[in-house]
């Protein structure tokens, strides 16, 4: 059998009863395969990707089970220490090559580092450190707060009050070994890098009454009181502090925390997540209770045109597929999505086939690609693409141009925003490569900046049900990988930050199968896009003379929600 059908054989078999994690079932068992891929995010993709291709109509209940669950299982203990057994004994083996090799240059005894290895390395790359820094460091193991620094493996909460600086510089603060390409990539992060006590105004001052509020752990301590305690006190902590103290992951949860929002996607050492212990994962779950944060799949026409497409590409007829494409294009025959999706495969497989080495190299390496790039070759041509139906209605604007929701602006890589009122619909932020600290501080930025999107949508005077659905999305890419990020207020002056599935562009022709999952998700998100903008006020009728001269009074909005909205935290920007 071929890995696929690998996969399936062991989705089949796991489907047959009820799991409490599909995900860790599936990773167990499909380890004892020869096909099994020793990477995390390849891995798991895999699996998912296999699971909603799975069509046997005796497997659909568990199926759907096990989708709606993918986000949470993967976070789960199980899965983390699964892939840190999985991933201990090849990164271990790296360290001590590197240590040899040290050792050898500086003609001392060579001793392979027995440091334990992260329960979350394999989630941050970027705890990888230099050999130069390396052989430093081991001159210092006779130092017990080194030891106490570099061994994150405890379950347990840290406090951030205890922590020395020499932890924050040896995380993943990624100013010393990512490439010097990744560190100017930070520049767009137009924040000032030290946190003010005195500029920070507390976002807790409103208390929630305990008999109010839905969101309470099991001991009935309210989830809000857990964010206001833990981020005052690392307020508290961070002030007077230096650059070399805050790194990427602190600065995140600080700025988050201080904007009232629990980052569900904070799974890094030192998170959210070490605030909730146990009761993280039930707190996930009750939030994806109430946002749909699942794909629909393509079904009709549409999936028909991409199965004969991938079915050509399986078979190497690029060019048959290229003219199948273009035949439907001139026929102009369809539903309006048809003739997107049937654009966008050929836009795509054309630029391949014009140039097949577009993002790597004839040797297999990839190119090193400047954001801009990634954006005109792909990203900005397909989401041009998805939204050119709605052209009188909303505006996709590139460019770094200033936000007019947030206070102070701030720069934003795309901006959607309403056609007749500019009303700002969602924020994109793009990078050149997935570097951990770039992609934190990215993902920071954007759970603030679509916060204010969010608090601006619900102080409108909005129909009563559509606080139900008030959940903004953006997208975060770096390179050709992307996610949705969502934001939604849930209680009073409770946030969450939600993530999505991850998908990709393909790199090459070979990979054209994994546009399929990217269009489903671009199309989810364009469908919320287009909810938010027609349910907006018209901006016409509050122009009309009539209501101008007898109403002088801008209706406020009626829906509970509008009660909860909390200030968002901005440092200033860099002068």
């Amino acid at each position: 059998m071929n890995a696929q059908q690998n996969r399936m054989s062991v989705i089949k078999t796991i489907l047959k009863k009820k799991k409490e994690n599909y995900l860790y079932e599936y990773l167990v068992q499909r380890e004892k395969q020869g096909s099994f891929i020793k990477d995390c995010e390849e891995e798991q993709k895999a699996y998912f990707v296999s699971l909603r291709g799975l069509k046997d109509p005796a497997f659909s209940t568990r199926k759907k089970l096990a989708i709606e669950s993918f986000e949470s299982d993967k976070r789960a203990p199980g899965v983390s220490r699964f892939w840190e057994r999985v991933l201990e004994k090849p990164r271990r083996r790296d360290e001590e090559d590197e240590q040899r090799e040290e050792a050898t240059k500086e003609k001392i005894p060579c001793t392979p580092n027995k440091r334990k290895a992260d329960k979350y390395d394999y989630l941050d790359q970027s705890n990888s450190i230099s050999p130069s820094e390396r052989a430093l460091r081991r001159k210092q193991t006779d130092s017990d707060h080194y030891k106490n620094a570099t061994d994150d493996s405890s379950d347990e909460p840290k406090d951030p009050t205890n922590v020395s600086s020499n932890e924050h510089e040896d995380s993943t603060d990624d100013s010393s070994d990512e490439p010097k390409d990744a560190i100017n990539e930070s520049s767009d992060d137009d924040e000032s890098d030290v946190v003010s006590g005195a500029d920070v105004q507390n976002p807790f001052e409103v208390s929630t009454s305990p008999n109010i509020s839905n969101w309470k752990l099991k001991n009935g301590e309210l989830v809000r009181e857990v964010l206001a305690q833990n981020t005052t006190r690392i307020m508290m902590w961070s002030k007077g502090k230096s650059r070399k103290d805050l790194n990427p992951q602190i600065l995140s949860v600080l700025r988050l925390g201080l904007s009232s929002i629990i980052d569900l996607s904070s799974e890094f050492s030192n998170g959210m997540w070490t605030w909730f212990g146990e009761e993280w994962n039930a707190l996930k779950a009750k939030v994806y209770e109430h946002i749909d944060m699942v794909p629909t799949q393509f079904e009709g026409n549409v999936k028909e045109i991409i199965d004969q497409i991938e079915s050509m590409c399986d078979h190497y007829r690029y060019w048959d597929a290229r003219d199948f494409l273009l035949d439907k294009i001139k026929d102009r025959s369809g539903t309006v999505i048809d003739q997107q999706i049937t654009k966008i495969y050929f836009n795509i497989i054309e630029m391949f086939l014009m140039n097949p080495c577009i993002f790597m190299h004839r040797d297999g390496q990839r190119k090193k690609l400047s954001e801009m790039e990634y954006i005109i070759k792909i990203i900005a041509p397909t989401l041009d693409i998805i939204f050119s139906d709605l052209n009188h209605l909303i505006e996709l604007r590139w460019g770094e141009t200033m936000s007019k929701v947030t206070s102070p602006s701030r720069k934003i890589d795309m901006r959607i925003v309403h056609q007749a009122s500019g009303t700002e619909l969602s924020h994109t932020e793009c990078a050149q490569a997935p570097t951990s600290a770039k992609v934190i501080r990215d993902r920071a930025k954007l759970y603030r900046t679509n916060k204010c999107i969010l608090d601006s949508f619900l102080k409108e005077d909005i129909i009563a049900e559509a606080d139900k659905n008030s959940v903004v999305f953006g997208l975060q890419f770096a390179g050709l990988k992307g996610h949705i990020i969502g934001i939604d207020l849930l209680d009073d002056g409770l946030y969450f930050g939600l993530q999505s599935v991850s998908f990709s562009f393909p790199i090459q022709l070979l990979q054209i199968n994994t546009l399929r999952q990217a269009l489903e998700i671009l199309y989810f998100f364009k469908n919320n896009i287009k909810h938010k903008a027609m349910v907006l006020p018209d901006p016409n009728a509050e122009r009309d003379p009539s209501r101008t001269i007898l109403y002088k009074l801008k209706p406020k909005s009626t829906h509970l929600k509008a009660n909860f909205i909390r200030s968002t935290f901005f440092t200033p920007r860099k002068s």
